[in-house]
């Protein structure tokens, strides 16, 4: 019979036990903690430590001081890759406006000359040259164009 009373006793014990908690709920109490992990936003060498072990510290006080001087060489590398891109777009802008004024003189040249041709007024070798100077002037703009796409890129 006492064998069954625990039996009774403990399944109403471990029945109270079973309530549902509203949602979101994870319990309640009081932490307390001797050690925590600390981790800094970028990494470096520490300079100077402002705490000790086992000091107190409040919410955003300062505990050490970083070594950035690697990062804000590497800052300054990348802003002078930056300064170099801005100069070669400029390089490139002008190089494919060069190549369009250049190809719409060869055109020019190269309609005068066939017009020329046709009437007898000039020679096949002279309208064979102009005829490669427009290929060789469209491959320059295309080529030109290509370094802005690269650069952009």
């Amino acid at each position: 019979m006492k064998f069954f009373k625990h039996i009774i006793f403990s399944f109403l014990f471990l029945s109270g036990c079973g309530e549902k908690m509203p949602p979101g709920f994870a319990g309640s109490g009081t932490l307390e903690t001797t050690e925590v992990t600390l981790s800094s936003l970028t990494s470096g060498k520490i300079l100077t430590l402002s705490k000790e072990e086992g000091d107190r510290v409040k919410k955003d006080e300062l505990l050490a001081t970083i070594d950035v001087e690697k990062i804000r060489l590497q800052r300054d590398q990348m802003n002078a890759s930056f300064s170099e891109l801005d100069a070669n777009k400029i390089s490139a802008d002008a190089a494919v406006s060069q190549a369009k004024d250049n190809l719409e003189n060869i055109r020019l040249k190269y309609n005068r000359m066939k017009e020329l041709v046709e009437k007898g007024s000039t020679t096949q070798q002279q309208f064979d040259d102009i005829s490669t100077q427009l290929r060789l002037a469209e491959s320059q703009l295309t080529a030109a164009q290509s370094q802005i796409s690269m650069i952009e890129s």
